[in-house]
């Protein structure tokens, strides 16, 4: 009896241990980063490969980061041929106008039988969706799954999959099966696209990336469609082909069409996105970085400003996001610790008359703390 007390009190106090373990190993909370392929990926093993390559990458460009807190889960979109997907992908794209509008009835502050009957509308196109495609319904239970375990979930999508990305958000954001949490809340459920023909990000966060030269943007044109414009590029010339190929696309269609075939795909590709150092690359960490916990402040009243990710520079977390006449030369510099926004300022008029404004030019900081009250920060 006293021997098997004894092992009963150590097994408890092995559990004990290992919970506060991972509790002081991950202090803001353990994130779950789910990838969604697109179209094309022959097999399982290969899209669980890349997402691990993806993860390895990461981890050594973060050095900061606890492994252990931080999980990249590949679900698998199955691919069966080129014009299956693409089929799948435009009845994909229709259903947006449906998450759109269910989400819209769900959200109404109404009559309770009102609400009821709009609930019951989700409910049932929910069934529908996850009886119908079951990577939908891997997906959704991947959420509730990790959700279970104490994690955040971070959707990442590409090309096709952030129709899946997407989807999946609003099926939790409308929550009519009662079995998720109370969204939006980007410390439970947000989302990251790359390369997508859907028209919108699902959590509102607008964090996509489409590279100019990938004419994933132009596509859903052809089914009546519209994508989120590029925003990212490597330089101005970069996009010039791109703009070519698009201008020759208007005028002879099948010539046109075969260059956005051959000079599209490999700019397509998630391995052309995430090339180490490219501008694609180094903005899809951005919003991997941004969707992180909120490490909190612990009594640093200008933790705000420092919310740094790779170094003590922390000049790099602030983005320009204008570019004001008066205030097109302006940047952020760091001297000895302190960040000084800087404006060299423009010359008006000639002559004896001519003088020097200063004025500022428009920058935001990027930083992953949850802003729940008003803070000062001054330069």
């Amino acid at each position: 009896m006293t021997s098997g007390f004894g092992r009963l009190v150590l097994l408890f106090w092995l559990l004990v241990s290992s919970s506060g373990l991972v509790l002081a190993q991950c202090p803001q909370g353990k994130t779950a980063f789910i990838w969604v392929n697109g179209i094309l990926v022959k097999d399982r093993s290969t899209w669980e490969s890349s997402v691990d390559n993806i993860k390895a990458k990461f981890l050594v460009a973060h050095p900061t980061l606890n492994p252990s807190c931080i999980v990249f889960d590949a679900v698998y979109n199955h691919s069966v041929n080129w014009y299956r997907d693409l089929l799948q992908s435009d009845y994909q794209m229709a259903l947006q106008d449906v998450d759109r509008y269910l989400n819209d009835l769900s959200l109404l502050n109404t009559a309770p039988k009102a609400r009821q009957s709009f609930m019951a509308a989700a409910l049932g196109y929910q069934k529908d969706l996850l009886s119908g495609d079951s990577d939908m319904a891997v997906l959704d239970k991947a959420i509730l799954d990790w959700w279970s375990q104490g994690y955040r979930v971070v959707l990442v999508g590409h090309s096709q999959g952030t129709f899946y990305s997407n989807a999946a958000y609003n099926i939790r954001l409308r929550n009519a099966d009662g079995k998720g949490k109370q969204l939006p809340n980007s410390n439970q459920l947000s989302v990251v696209n790359i390369a997508t023909p859907a028209n919108n990000v699902a959590d509102g966060r607008q964090m996509y990336t489409t590279h100019c030269n990938d004419f994933i943007y132009y596509a859903p044109n052809n089914v009546g469609g519209k994508a989120l414009p590029w925003n990212v590029r490597d330089s101005f010339a970069a996009c010039a082909a791109a703009s070519t190929a698009n201008f020759v696309l208007n005028l002879f269609s099948a010539v046109g069409e075969l260059i956005k075939l051959g000079y599209s795909v490999p700019s397509h590709l998630l391995d052309t996105y995430m090339a180490d150092n490219s501008n694609a690359q180094k903005q899809i960490y951005r919003h991997l970085e941004d969707s992180l916990p909120d490490p909190l402040c612990n009594g640093d009243v200008n933790c705000y400003l420092k919310d740094d990710f790779r170094s003590a520079d922390y000049t790099g977390n602030w983005l320009r996001t204008g570019d004001l006449p008066a205030g097109k030369n302006s940047s952020v510099r760091q001297i000895s610790g302190i960040l000084e926004f800087y404006t060299r300022g423009y010359f008006v008029g000639g002559g004896g008359n001519g003088f020097t404004v200063y004025a500022p030019g428009k920058f935001t900081l990027r930083t992953r703390r949850v802003f729940t009250g008003p803070f000062t920060a001054s330069f």
